[in-house]
């Protein structure tokens, strides 16, 4: 294998399978693929490309529990392979660490991404769980009736008479307090 040839990293992630980081290198080019950090630093060579699908998976899983974190086990790690000459290539983002633009760039989302251990970014700020279940007009009438209906005097002779999977806290919700 010459200088010339990149080498790819894949390490065991629970959001981010070992198959989906392979595929992803190899449609970028990647001829060989290792799954030790040691090896990659051993391999450091001037001017020698490696490619990760994400820059954060070059962070230490064990170092969360030390002293600055992945954050600082990351930026050890780069400044280690600054020295020997290594580029990296984060191929998700299509960026290099040897263009100094690209470089910060990301490096600035392998930290929001240790952040969020690797979370989709695109679900930040969103409201993440089960999606509510769709009523038709017809069973929406049926619950509101129910919830106002003053006869109805416990909340089980409520419950029944709400659809199927309509339930009292949603009708709370919905409608506020019974009437």
């Amino acid at each position: 294998m010459s200088t010339h040839d990149a080498i790819g990293f894949v390490r065991k992630h629970r959001r981010i399978s070992e198959d989906v980081q392979r595929s992803a290198l190899t449609k970028d080019g990647v001829l060989g693929i290792v799954t030790e950090r040691a090896d990659i630093e051993r391999m450091a060579t001037d001017g020698r490309l490696f490619k990760v699908r994400h820059l954060f998976l070059f962070a230490d899983p064990m170092a969360r529990k030390k002293r600055g974190g992945w954050r600082k086990d990351l930026m050890n790690f780069l400044t280690r392979m600054d020295a020997r000459g290594a580029i990296i290539k984060d191929v998700e983002l299509q960026l290099r660490s040897d263009v100094a633009g690209e470089r910060v760039k990301m490096i600035e989302v392998a930290i929001e991404q240790l952040a969020s251990n690797g979370r989709t970014t695109h679900l930040e700020k969103r409201r993440q769980g089960r999606r509510p279940r769709a009523f038709t007009a017809e069973e929406m009438k049926q619950a509101e009736d129910a919830w106002n209906n003053r006869k109805l005097k416990t909340w089980d002779e409520v419950r029944a008479k709400l659809p199927k999977g309509f339930t009292v806290t949603r009708a709370y919700r919905l409608w506020g307090a019974r009437k």
